[in-house]
Formats: structure tokens, sequence, C-alpha cells
């Protein structure tokens, strides 16, 4: 069994030295276009690691978010901010609901807590 692996992969050699043969000495370029794919394509199946396709799927490529996640946290930053200022100093009512309480806008206001901490 291993002589016979043997055996075929030495079959796909010399099938793939025989497409430079073909595309020296082939006169019509149909045929020999027709000839040199049935070799390279027995040959990527006998051997698919030297002559199969090849697919890379390495990637070599570097993404910087750091400056979206900063704008992303900045926006919801803001509109954490926003919706707890309404919300803590609603105007509208006080502490009981009944009488309505005015806040100025420049009063000092606490800090939402960072949901990024």
């Amino acid at each position: 069994s291993n002589l016979y692996i043997q055996a075929q992969q030495a079959r796909s050699e010399l099938l793939v030295d025989e497409i430079i043969d073909i595309a020296d000495t082939e006169i019509d370029p149909q045929r020999a276009r027709n000839r040199i794919d049935a070799r390279r394509w027995y040959a990527s199946k006998m051997k698919p690691d030297k002559f199969g396709d090849r697919i890379d799927l390495n990637i070599n490529t570097v993404v910087d978010v750091s400056g979206a996640l900063l704008e992303a946290r900045q926006r919801a930053a803001q509109v954490i901010d926003a919706q707890y200022r309404d919300i803590t100093h609603d105007s509208s009512t006080n502490a009981t609901g009944l009488e309505p309480v005015a806040i100025p806008r420049d009063a000092p206001k606490e800090s939402p807590p960072d949901i990024f901490d």
C-alpha cells in the first residue's frame, strides 16, 4: 500500500514535468490547454499539499479601533448623563410628586456612574 502511494505521487510528479513539454511542443493551443489542465488537476488530487490550490487563511492586518471605541464611550456617556439628569433633576414634581419644584440648570449635579469601569 505504501509503495502504491509512492508510485502515485511519482506519477503526479511526472505529469507535472510533462506540462512544460506540452506547453513547448503542442501546436494547437486549445489542445495544449486541455492536456495541461488535465495533468494539473490530476496532480492536485494526488498531491494536494504540493500541487493543490493554496488558500492563505493567515490575516496579517492590524486594525486600530481605539478611536472608534473612544467616540462610542463618549457618546454613551453623553446619553447616560442626559438620561440621568432627566431622572434625578425632574423639575415637574418634588419628592412627594405633588408640587412642582424649580431646579436651576446650573445647579451642581451628581455625576452618573461610569458604565465602562
